[in-house]
């Protein structure tokens, strides 16, 4: 587990990031991943471990999943995981199933004596806007900037231009470019000239770091390679998932670590 939500059911039960999910409701991780064949690349057979297993944790609010774990210390230890409803602001797509945005910041001291103000989110929706701009505006004078994007699977890829428009102050910086047999279109970031409240501002300049790991994908990779190629950004964590829809993505939408 690379990350616990810290208000969810897991975080209550005591289970830390770095354990190793064991069992789930009594059956072996090894029995559920029995199907996935050797030769798959890894960071696809993660995706399909991942889309085995959310079926087996989810479930109705106030039951509970028994999942034993290997904690940091290599002891099996089970936990009843209680199951709560998904929090978040509701938003809706099209005929895509209702999706819930969180976005979470906080201000965290870092090894130097600095200061990195740290934004994650776990969709791209236009929900994440006005509380990243919120963020942005609370942490122009951190020493960096740290973009949690780790588990986040993508979502409107025309919000990456606002999102990267907050560290760059050129315009006409590609992103990248989407191609279809018909047409082009580019994705450029768009400089963010004026805080929440309208007053001028300059796009934050300080040094970017952006996690991903293996769930990290489409609009997040296109976001993460593109300032990654700008020279923006360094990206750190697990190979990302490479499912971005536009497979013509020209800068790089598979982010690997940097």
């Amino acid at each position: 587990m690379s990350s616990v939500d810290p208000d969810g059911g897991a975080a209550a039960a005591g289970v830390h990031a770095g354990w190793i999910v064991q069992s789930i409701g009594g059956t072996p991780v090894s029995t559920l991943l029995a199907g996935i064949a050797e030769s798959t690349p890894p960071r696809l057979a993660q995706l399909q471990a991942f889309r085995l297993a959310v079926p087996r944790l989810r479930g109705p609010s106030n039951t509970t999943a028994e999942v034993t774990f290997i904690d940091g210390a290599g002891v099996p230890i089970t936990k009843s995981l209680e199951r709560r409803l998904e929090r978040g602001q509701p938003v809706t797509v099209g005929s895509l199933p209702t999706m819930f945005v969180r976005v979470s910041s906080a201000m965290k001291p870092t090894p130097g004596g600095g200061h990195a103000g740290v934004i994650g989110f776990n969709v791209w929706m236009t929900a994440v806007d006005p509380q990243f701009q919120k963020a942005m505006d609370e942490f122009r004078s951190a020493d960096g900037i740290v973009i949690d994007l780790r588990g986040n699977p993508g979502g409107l890829a025309a919000m990456i231009m606002g999102i990267a428009g907050h560290f760059v102050s050129e315009r006409d910086q590609l992103l990248g470019v989407m191609k279809t047999r018909q047409s082009e279109m580019k994705f450029p970031a768009n400089p963010r000239l004026v805080n929440a409240a309208g007053d001028r501002v300059e796009p934050y300049k300080g040094p970017v770091a952006i996690l991903v790991d293996g769930m990290t994908g489409s609009a997040s990779e296109c976001f993460s390679g593109g300032l990654q190629s700008l020279g923006r950004a360094r990206v750190f964590g697990q190979t990302s998932m490479g499912q971005a829809l536009p497979a013509l993505f020209e800068i790089g939408c598979r982010t690997a670590t940097s």
